[in-house]
Parts: structure tokens; sequence; C-alpha cells
């Protein structure tokens, strides 16, 4: 065994010490999952999904339900557009919303073409009505997992 003699054996070991006192720490800093100090992460953030409708094509009430059935620790507000009252869509957006009354839902009809594009000119109506910075846009013949916006 080596016997420590003198200021400058004491002043290594201190030095050791403290420098695996900063690796500790550090790697408590730098570790994975939940810590007392380390700040908690809030809520995910909230989402504004834009489905442009044009029509009632095959699938398109399962396409939009998947939609309503999403697992996401965050607000979701889904904006349909339609460009016209009479679009069969609509009927099939009003069934899933009596199917999901808690659902944030806004329905925005509006004829304008802004441009040459009818879906672009649909979008570009609904974004007016988005309430979330986040935006998610998909067409209605989509359909996704529960875990898409997560």
């Amino acid at each position: 065994m080596l016997a420590i003699d003198g200021l400058v054996g004491w002043t290594l070991i201190i030095l050791a010490l403290v420098a695996m006192g900063f690796t500790l720490a550090a790697a408590a800093a730098i570790a994975p999952g939940p810590g007392p100090l380390r700040r908690r992460k809030p809520g995910r953030m909230p989402v504004t999904l834009l489905k442009p409708l044009y029509l009632a094509e095959p699938g398109l009430e399962e396409n939009l339900r998947s939609f309503f059935l999403q697992d996401y620790d965050g607000p979701v507000q889904i904006v349909f557009g339609a460009r016209s009252w009479s679009d069969p869509a609509l009927k099939v957006v009003e069934k899933l919303r009596g199917a999901f009354p808690a659902a944030d839902v806004a329905i925005v009809v509006n004829s304008r073409l802004s441009g040459s594009n009818p879906k672009v000119a649909n979008l570009i109506n609904m974004v007016a009505h988005a309430r979330h910075e986040m935006l998610v846009m998909s067409d209605s013949d989509i359909r996704v997992q529960p875990d898409y916006l997560s």
C-alpha cells in the first residue's frame, strides 16, 4: 500500500475527488429520463389539421375517422374545407362530428378561388380558421394510424 505523504499527495487526492464529482454531475445532467432538477416535458404542441374536401370518395368516412382517433397528448383542431354546402363530403363530416362531440372541429365553406388550383384555394380559405401555429395538411383519401401526429 502506498503511503500518502505531504502536501503534493493530498492535493492530488483532492483534485481526483473533484474531477470525479464533476464527472458524476455531468453524467447526471445528460442522463435520459426525468430527474428532480430537470424540467418535465409539457404536453405536445397544439396542432391544426387541414382537410380539404371534394365529394365523397370511397372510404371517406373511415379515412376521416382515423384523424378523429389520434392518440396525441396535445390540443388537436380539425378544419374541414369545401367549396359548397352541397358537397356530399360534408354529410360525412357531420356524422363524424356527432360521433365525436368533444372534437375541436371547424367547417369552412367558401367558393372563393384564389389562383388556379381548387385544392390550394380551399386550403387558403381554411387556414384563416386555424387556431394553432403547427399545421398538418393531408388529403381526404388518406387514412392514418393513431400515432400519426406523435
